[in-house]
């Protein structure tokens, strides 16, 4: 294979991002406000509990916005979750054979924790096939700069198409030069009435003019009978803003604060003048069954209008594709997102190429504070007032690699372990071994 088609390949399955740094200062000057916000926030949450308004209750006293939104302050009464809460417990491998066509090289874009048995993740193979697999979660081991002393991880159920081929029948393919390509966005296992399903967001590539197709849908996690439910439309949102990073929220914060709306999702990629330029978030509802093109009642929360309107914490470059709700042993909570957005040194020779050692984006975590969204559905703040209160770097605790992008995010609650994909990090004889590996974090 020529060495053109090679760089072809890799480029498909990840762009490279070179953005510019964000303001630190400003980030921890808005640390210091949301520590006093937490205080006055603990007081209101005391009377709330004082006047009835437990954290487990959909109660809201009153009905007008300002209950909601001082309501749903119970949830960060007890503090926020903090950078120094995260502790780097050990990594493992995407397994080395798929054993058939499918495969774990250029994956991982999309994770998802499932807590039955003894656990598990449900997680991306190769980019341009959209596959999701099963694996297991081996021993862990430290990584100590590079993969090969890590435990590979096994299939439990092998690479599906858990769209059921309506992933490549909803990108309208004809009408963007036969590109024909579509993308797994997120990964979420959510308990329903009839048990946990495999929620999905998946989006166009190439989707220059901006198609108006559904994204969102969910699978049985059992692959033996998907029963696929979708795709959906987030109202007259397209998939560019809302078909990546997806999660579920406490029923209280729900109930409190969000209407009713069970789910979060964004999508936040880099480069794209039709994207938000800053990472957003939506709140809906998935229906347990509906036919598909429906559009879904949804409730923007965060959003930054182009060219107007931009974050202050990151470049408008900036890629965030994992997320999901933090609660810790001690009922701290945050919403984490994980992105690349900071330049880093060159470090590494590109594999794919002869060329000197390239910069690339330095892997980050952003925090939010969910009374931010409840107080833009309260309609006090704005969708483009949303911005993280701590954001700190991984590059310490992954792997030095061409890229070192981090992917999907997803978070075990019952044992405090978030799970960090890493893209395209093992190296072997084989070209296209470029797989995946997962970063276990505990938060305290």
């Amino acid at each position: 294979m020529e060495s053109n088609d090679l760089r072809d390949r890799f480029e498909a399955a990840g762009k490279e991002l070179v953005p510019s740094a964000g303001s630190v200062e400003a980030v921890k000057a808005r640390a210091r406000q949301r520590t006093v916000r937490s205080r006055v926030a603990a007081a209101v949450a005391a009377l709330l509990v004082i006047i009835g308004v437990a954290i487990a209750t959909t109660v809201i006293i009153g009905s007008d916005d300002d209950s909601a939104s001082s309501a749903a302050a119970v949830y960060t009464s007890n503090g926020l979750v903090e950078a120094a809460d995260f502790a780097y417990v050990g990594s493992f491998a995407a397994p080395e054979d798929s054993s058939g066509v499918e495969e774990f090289g250029f994956g991982g874009s999309a994770v998802a924790y499932n807590p039955a048995g003894e656990g598990s993740l449900f997680i991306t193979g190769f980019a341009r096939n959209e596959m999701v697999a099963e694996i297991s979660i081996p021993q862990l081991r430290a990584h100590e700069g590079q993969s090969d002393s890590l435990f590979d991880a096994e299939v439990i159920q092998p690479f599906t198409d858990i769209t059921e081929g309506r992933g490549s029948s909803l990108i309208g393919s004809s009408q963007v030069g036969g590109q024909d390509d579509f993308r797994i966005g997120g990964l979420e296992v959510i308990e329903g009435p009839d048990g946990a399903r495999l929620h999905w967001t998946a989006w166009q590539l190439g989707n220059v003019a901006v198609n108006d197709v559904p994204g969102h849908g969910h699978s049985s996690v059992d692959f033996g009978s998907l029963d696929v439910q979708g795709p959906w439309f987030l109202g007259e949102f397209n998939q560019y803003e809302t078909a990546g990073y997806l999660f579920d929220v406490p029923a209280g914060f729900a109930d409190l604060a969000l209407d009713g709306a069970t789910v979060l999702s964004g999508f936040q990629i880099s480069g794209s003048a039709i994207t938000s330029a800053g990472p957003p978030f939506y709140a809906f509802s998935p229906p347990d069954s509906l036919a598909a093109q429906e559009r879904l009642a949804v409730t923007e929360l965060a959003k930054f209008e182009r060219p107007d309107e931009s974050s202050q914490s990151f470049p408008e470059e900036a890629l965030f594709s994992g997320g999901d709700w933090i609660t810790t042993s001690d009922n701290r909570n945050a919403i984490a997102l994980a992105g690349n957005a900071t330049d880093i040194e060159p470090n590494v020779t590109c594999a794919f190429s002869a060329e000197a050692p390239v910069a690339s984006t330095g892997p980050q975590i952003a925090l939010y504070d969910p009374s931010d969204l409840a107080e833009v559905a309260a309609g006090v703040r704005l969708p483009s007032e949303v911005e993280p209160y701590e954001i700190f770097s991984l590059e310490g605790d992954v792997i030095p690699t061409c890229g070192e992008q981090i992917s999907g995010i997803s978070y075990d609650a019952e044992n405090g372990r978030l799970f960090v994909v890493q893209e395209r990090v093992t190296t072997s004889s084989t070209l296209f071994d470029a797989r995946p590996v997962i970063h276990v974090f505990s938060i305290r």
